[in-house]
C-alpha cells in the first residue's frame, strides 16, 4: 500500500514538473518575471469588490471629496499622517471619474502598487542580487503573509512598502554597483517615502545613515559630496512639512490610542504581518516567520563578510529591525506608537533577505515550501472571506433603503461617523462621542449642531453604537456583526424624548471632543 501511494505521488510530481515547472525554467528571465507577476496579480483580483472598504479606507475615500489644497490643510491640522498616500488615492479617484464613494479605484490602486513593488524585482533587485534572487523576491511579494494585509489596505502601508524597498535597493546599488541615474532614483524614492508615513520617514533617515557609514568605510569621498548635496536638497523639500508636523503633534499628542500593552502583539504581528481568527493557523504562520528569520540569520553567519550580497542582507536586517528599536524607545520615553501595521512598512527588506536565504540554502527549500503552502492557502482564503463578507453589504443596503435626509442618526463612536458618512450621504448626523478626539473633519462635526435644532422634523431617529463584532449581549433593533472591520454595528430606533435625553447627556463630552474649534 505504501509503495502504491509512493508511486502515485512520485508520478504526480513528475507530471507537474514536466507540464509546469520544466517549461517555466526554460523561459528567459523577463518571461519568468512576466508569468510570476501576472499570476500574482490575478491572485488578488478576487480581493477587488464593490462592497467592502475598511474604516481606514473609507476615511481615505472621504478625503477624496476635497480639493488637493483643502485635503492638505485637513491632513496638516487634524489627520496625523503625511499627504502623499492621500494624493495617490486622489489621483486614482480622479482617473475613474472623481466619485469618492467608488471602491473600485482604490482596490486597483493597491493592485498597481503590488505591480510596482514586483517591478523592483525585475529591474534594480536583479541588478543588485542576480536573476534567481530577483525571481524569488517577485514571488515573495505575492505569497508571503504580508501580501493579504497589503492587498486590502488602500492606505499608506502598501505604498510605503514599495517606496522604502525602492529607497533601500537604490541606496545599495549606489554604494556597491553604481550607475549614472541611481542617485536620481534614490532621491525620488527618499522624498516620496518621507511624505508617505512617519515610520517610512524614520526608515528613510536610517537608510541615509547606513549609506553615509558605508561611503566613509569604503572611502568614497567623491561620492560623499553628492550625498551631502542630495541630503541638503531633500531636507529643503521636507522642511515645510515640519511646521505641519508640529501642528499635528500639538493637536494630537494627548489623543493617540496605542498603549504599551501593544508591544508584544506589535512585535509578533509586525515582522511578517499576518492575522487570523484561526488560532492554530496564527501559530503556524508565526513559526513560518521565525523560520524565515532563522534562515536569514544563518546566512549572515555562514557567508563571507566581504561578499556584496552578504553586505546587502546585513543592512536590510539592520534597517528592518531599526524601526522596532526606535518605536519601542519612543513609546517608552515619549508617547505610545506601537501598531503592527506600521511595522509592516519595511517588509520589502524581508522579501530581499528571504530571497537570498532561499537561493543560498538548497537543503531548506523543501521545508520552506511545505510551510509556505498552508500559510498562504489559509491566510489568503481567510482574507478573501473578509474582503467579501456580506455583512457590510447588508448594512449598506439597510442604510440606503431605510435612511434618507429625513433620518437622524446619533452616533457614539468615530467608526459610526465614518460609516454613516460613507453609506448614508444624505442622512443627518450628530455626535454623542465620549472620546476626546474626533477622527474625521472637525468642521463638519461642528455643523452637526444644525441637525438637532428641530428633532420633530425627522421621520426616524436612530442611535448607532459600535461594539466588538462577537458581542452577544447588545440589545439592538437591527445589527451587523461584520468580519472586515471586526466590529458590531448596533442600530436602535429611538423617539424624540430619548434623543433629547441622549443629546443633553453628551453635550459636555461633545464640547471636550471639539476642543477650541469655534462653532458656526
Amino acid at each position: 500500500m505504501i509503495k502504491i501511494l509512493k508511486n502515485f505521488f512520485q508520478k504526480g510530481f513528475e507530471d507537474i514538473y514536466e507540464v509546469f515547472i520544466k517549461p517555466f525554467m526554460e523561459l528567459s528571465f523577463y518571461k519568468k518575471s512576466f508569468v510570476l507577476i501576472v499570476c500574482g496579480l490575478l491572485l488578488y483580483v478576487p480581493y477587488i469588490n464593490l462592497i467592502n472598504a475598511s474604516h481606514d479606507e473609507q476615511y481615505t475615500m472621504l478625503m477624496n471629496r476635497f480639493s488637493v489644497a483643502e485635503m492638505i490643510r485637513i491632513i496638516a491640522s487634524e489627520d496625523g499622517h503625511l499627504p502623499f498616500s492621500y494624493l495617490y488615492a486622489k489621483f486614482w479617484c480622479v482617473l475613474f471619474g472623481g466619485d469618492a464613494y467608488n471602491i473600485l479605484p482604490m482596490r486597483i490602486a493597491t493592485l498597481f502598487t503590488f505591480l510596482m513593488l514586483a517591478l523592483l524585482g525585475v529591474f534594480p533587485v536583479r541588478r543588485l542580487l542576480g536573476d534567481k534572487m530577483a525571481l524569488v523576491f517577485i514571488a515573495s511579494v505575492f505569497l508571503l503573509p504580508s501580501a493579504y494585509f497589503l492587498a486590502m489596505n488602500m492606505r499608506m502601508y502598501p505604498l510605503a512598502v514599495f517606496l522604502i524597498t525602492g529607497t533601500f535597493v537604490y541606496a545599495m546599488l549606489m554604494v556597491y554597483k553604481p550607475k549614472k541615474f541611481d542617485w536620481l532614483f534614490f532621491g525620488v524614492f527618499s522624498i516620496l517615502s518621507l511624505y508617505t508615513h512617519y515610520y517610512a520617514a524614520i526608515l528613510t533617515v536610517v537608510i541615509w545613515g547606513v549609506v553615509f557609514v558605508d561611503l566613509i568605510r569604503l572611502k568614497k569621498y567623491q561620492t560623499l559630496k553628492k550625498f551631502f548635496l542630495g541630503g541638503v536638497f531633500i531636507s529643503l523639500l521636507y522642511t515645510p512639512w515640519l511646521f505641519a508636523f508640529m501642528q499635528q503633534y500639538e493637536n494630537m499628542k494627548a489623543n493617540w490610542f496605542p498603549t504599551m500593552n501593544h508591544l508584544f502583539y506589535s512585535i509578533k504581528g509586525g515582522f511578517m504581518i499576518y492575522e487570523s481568527l484561526i488560532e492554530v493557523y496564527y501559530l503556524f504562520a508565526e513559526f513560518f516567520g521565525i523560520l524565515c528569520w532563522l534562515l536569514i540569520f544563518e546566512f549572515l553567519i555562514d557567508k563571507d563578510k566581504k561578499n556584496i550580497i552578504h553586505m546587502v542582507v546585513k543592512r536590510a536586517v539592520w534597517v528592518f529591525w531599526s524601526i522596532y528599536i526606535i518605536s519601542i524607545l519612543s513609546s517608552v520615553f515619549f508617547r505610545p506608537n506601537l501598531v503592527a501595521k506600521y511595522l509592516s512598512i519595511p517588509v520589502g527588506l524581508l522579501y530581499l533577505s528571504v530571497a537570498v536565504a532561499f537561493v543560498h540554502f538548497k537543503k531548506y527549500r523543501t521545508m520552506f515550501l511545505l510551510f509556505l503552502f498552508p500559510v498562504f492557502l489559509v491566510g489568503y482564503s481567510e482574507f478573501y472571506y473578509k474582503a467579501n463578507d456580506e455583512k457590510l453589504g447588508e448594512m449598506k443596503k439597510f442604510i440606503e433603503e431605510n435612511m434618507s435626509e429625513d433620518t437622524l442618526v446619533l452616533y457614539d463612536h468615530t467608526w459610526g461617523h465614518i460609516n454613516m458618512m460613507f453609506y448614508g450621504k444624505d442622512v443627518k448626523l450628530y455626535s454623542t462621542l465620549y472620546e476626546s478626539y474626533l477622527v474625521l473633519y472637525k468642521d463638519e462635526v461642528v455643523k452637526e449642531e444644525d441637525n438637532i435644532k428641530n428633532l420633530n422634523k425627522y421621520k426616524d431617529i436612530y442611535h448607532l453604537s459600535i461594539l466588538w463584532w462577537d458581542n452577544e449581549y447588545a440589545k439592538c433593533d437591527i445589527s451587523f456583526a461584520e468580519m472586515y472591520n471586526g466590529r458590531f454595528y448596533c442600530f436602535n430606533k429611538i423617539d424624540v424624548k430619548q434623543a433629547e435625553k441622549l443629546i443633553d447627556k453628551q453635550k459636555y463630552f461633545r464640547i471636550l471632543s471639539l476642543g477650541n474649534v469655534k462653532k458656526d
